[in-house]
């Protein structure tokens, strides 16, 4: 197993996700001074989940997830002394753990630094210099509460990044809940000052028309009308058509949506 490297820092952060009161690191376990709730520790990585049928270990899984887009790769850079926090991380490919991203997921991966699926985040108030969380928020039963947890946890002047599906078939079922248009997004973070709204190039129309594309062909069970289908959609790449849309059509049938915001 690949052992990580846990940053430094974090674990003063560190509340019970029940009551966000302050608790104690003792002998395996997390332990809320006010509530008296016990959470294990595994290989140094709180766990905060609710009973043991909710946890999953993926800690011999080292295949990545999502990579990171650049605009991530450029915060984690240009600010390497800030703590940013990953909502949602998966398990990041290694040229991007970086020691200034605490990565949290409700699964634990060989390099995820907390473990949650509790509906608090299990931090104190203000703890984060940023916050990113891609292709996060269809999966959460209550994504209004997570965005105003990401608030809660994010130091004033810090910036959040989110991204999110729009029209993607479902995935990663059985915990694929809400896709949201751009204004959708928008109102969803709208305590946060927006700085930028938009579509990203790997959420275009033409990516949503391959997705489609593709899901349509998997989910027909005749063979013989499933390789009619294919000779029909495999000849295209919609995503070849994607120069042809004007900037302001991007977001009509984008597959994805994204928004850079601040917290005053």
């Amino acid at each position: 197993m690949v052992k990580m490297i846990q940053y430094p820092d974090y674990h003063d952060s560190l509340v019970c996700p029940g009551c966000l009161q302050k608790g104690s690191l003792s002998n395996g376990f997390f332990i809320c001074l006010t509530c008296n709730r016990k959470f294990k520790i595994i290989d140094g990585v709180p766990i905060f989940v609710n009973s043991s049928e909710e946890y999953i270990d993926k800690r011999g899984n080292t295949n990545p997830t999502n990579p990171y887009p650049q605009k991530v790769i450029d915060l984690a850079v240009n600010n390497p002394d800030a703590l940013i926090l990953d909502f949602g991380a998966g398990c990041p490919r290694k040229e991007h753990m970086f020691n200034n991203i605490l990565r949290l997921d409700y699964e634990q991966y060989y390099n995820t630094h907390v473990v949650s699926t509790n509906r608090n985040l299990p931090f104190k108030s203000e703890s984060f210099d940023h916050i990113v969380s891609l292709s996060v928020f269809e999966h959460v039963k209550d994504p209004w509460h997570y965005a105003q947890e990401c608030y809660r946890v994010l130091k004033h002047g810090g910036t959040i990044i989110v991204d999110t599906a729009f029209l993607q078939p479902e995935h990663s079922m059985p915990y694929h809940f809400y896709n949201m248009t751009l204004e959708g997004l928008k109102e969803t973070f709208k305590m946060f000052k927006i700085i930028d709204l938009g579509v990203e190039p790997y959420q275009s129309a033409g990516t949503t028309m391959n997705l489609l594309s593709n899901t349509f062909i998997s989910i027909i069970e005749d063979g013989q009308k499933k390789a009619e289908l294919e000779k029909i959609l495999k000849q295209t790449d919609f995503a070849n058509y994607d120069k042809y849309i004007s900037r302001n059509d991007k977001s009509k049938m984008a597959a994805g949506v994204y928004l850079r915001g601040i917290k005053e």
